[in-house]
């Protein structure tokens, strides 16, 4: 969801930094699903646009810092998690001499995407009804229930902030934190 968003705020191909799929010692429960993942990826992004970070805010800060070097950087950023984006943000308020200023979209909705400058657009996730149906699926199992693996789709909610806008709606970048 976000990321189709982010592509139609910017008007462009956005960026991805996520958690490392492309990993042998990651471990994923169906077979072959990493592999998929990082292949449509690859065909929806600019290869130099998809980095694989461990989720930190260093990382993103330093993923940052590597967009800033590249000729023609993203105009438009997911990140797999908030804190991620944060170390990016706080990367572009370092260096905030350079005009860019790429729409960062990312996912948790924690408090403190909130009270950065710009405010960070996330997706909030539905934290208690993902909990109950772990919870749920927890007590069936140690109940002998069933042993399948459950898919389980949760809508979040997209909250666009001031970390968005359209390209053409950039005049002098603002960041401050």
């Amino acid at each position: 969801m976000s990321i189709k968003k982010i592509a139609e705020i910017t008007g462009t191909s956005p960026a991805t930094v996520s958690r490392v799929l492309n990993n042998p010692s990651y471990k994923c429960a169906v077979p072959g699903l990493c592999d998929k993942i990082w292949r449509a990826a690859m065909n929806f992004f600019y290869p130099e646009y998809v980095i694989e970070t461990h989720q930190t805010e260093k990382e993103g800060f330093q993923t940052m810092q590597k967009f800033l070097k590249l000729k023609e950087p993203p105009t438009g950023i997911y990140c797999a998690n908030d804190i991620t984006a944060i170390g990016m943000l706080k990367c572009l308020n370092r260096y905030s001499s350079i005009l860019y200023r790429p729409s960062i979209i990312s996912c948790d909705d924690i408090e403190e995407g909130q009270f950065i400058k710009p405010m960070l657009s996330t997706v909030q996730l539905p934290k208690e009804n993902m909990a109950r149906f772990a919870l749920f699926v927890l007590l069936d199992r140690i109940r002998g229930g069933h042993k399948e693996v459950i898919r389980i789709e949760l809508e979040g909610k997209l909250l666009l902030r001031s970390s968005c806008c359209r390209v053409e709606d950039v005049s002098q970048p603002e960041y401050y934190i």
